[in-house]
C-alpha cells in the first residue's frame, strides 16, 4: 500500500526526509515532487516525510536533521530555475568550500528537461546530483531523467512514477545499510546510453550570483559554527525563572 506519511502523521517527529524541488514554466517538477510524497510506501519504517518545498523557501539548515533529501527539478538555460537559486547556491557552496558536510545524508535526484535546449539538456539535475556527492551526501539510488534510459530501472523510458517506486525501495535497504557503495553518478546509462547527451556543464558561485544573485544568509552548516542559540536560550530563560523564584520567597519573608 502506497500513500503519503507526514511527521504528523507520526506524532509530530521532525522530518528526516526532505523534500525539495526547482520548478520552471510548466510546474513539471512540482508536480513530480507530489508524486514522489504520494508514492511513499507505509511499510518504510522509520522514515518521515517533509512537505515538498520549492528550493528557494527550503531551511537548509534542516538537513542535519535529515538521513534523505528527495530532489525533482529542471533547468533553466543550464542554471537552476529561479525558485531552486538559493538550494542550488548553499550546496555548491557546500562542495566548495565545506566538502564532507553532508556526509551524513543520503540523497536521490529525479530530473526533467527539454531537448529542445540541447546544450543545456538536464544540466541542472546533473550538475546537483554531482554536487551533493562533492559536498559528502551518498547517492542511494539512479538519478531519473524524464524520457531518458535508466538501468535500475530497466527501461530506456524513465517516468516519475516508475523511478519513485525504484527510489522508495531502494530508500529502504539505504537506511538499512548507510555505509554501502553510493550509486555511481551515471548508473542510470549503465545499459542503454542517453539518446541526446550525458554531459554536465560546470559553473561556480560567481557566475551563479551573477546570473541569480546571492542569499542574503548563509546557513550554519556553511560555517562551521556550532548550533547553541538554542541552548544559550534555554540557559537564559531558566535563569530567569531562578531569579523570579527567588524574588518570590523574598518577598514571601516580608
Amino acid at each position: 500500500r502506497f500513500g503519503s506519511r507526514s511527521a504528523a502523521w507520526q506524532g509530530g517527529m521532525a522530518p528526516n526526509v526532505a523534500l525539495v524541488y526547482g520548478s520552471f514554466f510548466m510546474g513539471h517538477s512540482e508536480r513530480d515532487i507530489a508524486t514522489v510524497k504520494e508514492g511513499f510506501p507505509f511499510w518504510l519504517q522509520g522514515l518521515d516525510l517533509g512537505e515538498p518545498t520549492m528550493g528557494n523557501d527550503f531551511n537548509f539548515d534542516s538537513l542535519k536533521d535529515c538521513k534523505f533529501l528527495i530532489i525533482c527539478t529542471s533547468s533553466h538555460h543550464g542554471m537552476p530555475p529561479p525558485d531552486f537559486a538559493e538550494f542550488a547556491h548553499h550546496v555548491l557552496n557546500a562542495a566548495v568550500n565545506h566538502p564532507g558536510c553532508l556526509k551524513h545524508l543520503q540523497h536521490a535526484v529525479y530530473g526533467n528537461g527539454d531537448e529542445t535546449y540541447l546544450d543545456s539538456y538536464m544540466n541542472m539535475p546533473r550538475y546537483i546530483d554531482l554536487l551533493l556527492e562533492k559536498a559528502g551526501s551518498r547517492r542511494f539510488f539512479a538519478r531519473g531523467e524524464k524520457g531518458e534510459p535508466n538501468a535500475a530501472l530497466d527501461t530506456e523510458k524513465t517516468t516519475c512514477e516508475a523511478w519513485t517506486k525504484g527510489m522508495w525501495a531502494a530508500a529502504g535497504a539505504a537506511r538499512k545499510d548507510p555505509s554501502a557503495a553510493a550509486v555511481p553518478w551515471d548508473a542510470l546509462w549503465a545499459k542503454p546510453k542517453s539518446e541526446h547527451h550525458e554531459q554536465v556543464t560546470r559553473w561556480d558561485l560567481k557566475k551563479l550570483e551573477s546570473k541569480l544573485g546571492k542569499p542574503e544568509t548563509v546557513p550554519t552548516i556553511l560555517t562551521g559554527k556550532p548550533r547553541t542559540a538554542k541552548f544559550r536560550d534555554l540557559q537564559h530563560y531558566l535563569s530567569h525563572i531562578r531569579d523570579m523564584d527567588a524574588g518570590v520567597k523574598n518577598v514571601s519573608k516580608l
